[in-house]
């Protein structure tokens, strides 16, 4: 009774094989978890589920082989779920939750990376080193030089102060004896001014007072003129105010005749001047009438040469178009004609 059991078993075990690899295989490409058609319930294959348990219960209790019904009893053995050597948990093979085969890529990827950090970290530890010691010998080198600088600036910088205090003391000296050398001979010289002009105060009022004494003398003088003019003057007014009145007696009279004489030809020029007028008024109006018709015929002529223009224009544009579309064909059927050739 064993044997044929035994060997439903291997064939049942081929074909469940072949469909869990073509399911496993459809469910990797999805990466989607299956449903179990036994217990209902999303799983892997080969995962140990109650609809399993009740399946192989079913399946123990009758199996015909060959026309015989066999009794077949389940045996610890069918429940057995193997151990995985990558993560050390119970799972059949492929189970997607296994994470033993990553898990030692993810380690060794690791541990590669960290040699590869630890060897680049240590050279650019050393790299870092070497750069600090030639940055340092640099610095010193540098240091030393600013040092000897620094001393050689300071010795020139307190020449340089000394001898522009000492030459800033000479130019004040030399500035002093040239100030005092100046007060003195403005001194000497405002002395010399103050002499000369009280002499020409002096000479001055000495003159003031002889103009003054002829001014009086003249005045004296001026005032009898005066009187004299002034009688002369009188009798000369008197006089000139009689002659006066007859010239201004007979002037008027005169200056009548004119103006009656002049009265008369303004009568006469005035009527000249209207009836000129007049003449030029009609004229002009004459003329200004011939001026809007010429005005008129221009605006017309202009309008007239405008819409031609626009016309030949239009006209040019459009034969421009039809010569350029005319060019196009053309050259169109000449491509056409040498892509055929």
């Amino acid at each position: 009774m064993a044997i044929p059991q035994i060997e439903i078993k291997s064939q049942v075990i081929k074909s469940s094989t072949k469909a869990i690899e073509t399911v496993c295989n459809d469910i990797f490409a999805k990466k989607t978890v299956p449903t179990c058609k036994k217990c209902g319930e999303q799983h892997w294959p080969f995962h140990p589920c109650a609809g399993r348990e009740k399946n192989e219960t079913n399946e123990s209790r009758e199996q015909p082989v060959s026309g015989i019904i066999l009794k077949t009893i389940p045996s610890p053995a069918e429940k057995f779920t193997p151990t995985c050597k990558m993560c050390g948990k119970k799972h059949w093979p492929l189970d997607p939750s296994c994470t033993g085969n990553k898990r030692t890529k993810a380690e060794a990827k690791m541990a590669k990376a960290e040699a590869k950090a630890e060897r680049r970290a240590k050279a650019e530890a050393e790299r870092k080193a070497r750069a600090e010691a030639k940055a340092r010998a640099k610095a010193e080198r540098k240091a030393k030089a600013e040092a000897k600088a620094h001393a050689r600036a300071e010795r020139e910088a307190k020449a340089e102060i000394e001898r522009i205090a000492r030459a800033e003391a000479e130019e004040k000296t030399r500035a002093y004896c040239e100030a005092l050398a100046r007060a003195e001979e403005k001194a000497n010289t405002e002395a010399r001014a103050r002499a000369k002009a009280e002499e020409k105060a002096q000479a001055e009022a000495e003159k003031r007072a002889r103009v003054e004494a002829e001014a009086q003398e003249k005045v004296k003088s001026y005032a009898e003129q005066i009187t004299k003019v002034k009688a002369e003057a009188a009798e000369m007014i008197a006089k000139s105010r009689a002659e006066a009145a007859e010239t201004i007696a007979a002037v008027k009279s005169e200056s009548e005749e004119r103006a009656r004489a002049y009265a008369d030809s303004i009568t006469g020029a005035e009527a000249r001047f209207r009836a000129e007028t007049e003449e030029r008024a009609g004229t002009y109006a004459t003329a200004i009438k011939e001026a809007e018709a010429r005005v008129e015929a221009e605006a017309r002529l202009r309008a007239e040469a405008e819409r031609e223009a626009q016309s030949e224009a239009k006209t040019r544009a459009e034969a421009e178009e039809k010569t350029r579309a005319y060019c196009e064909a053309l050259a169109r059927a000449e491509e056409k004609a040498n892509t055929e050739a």
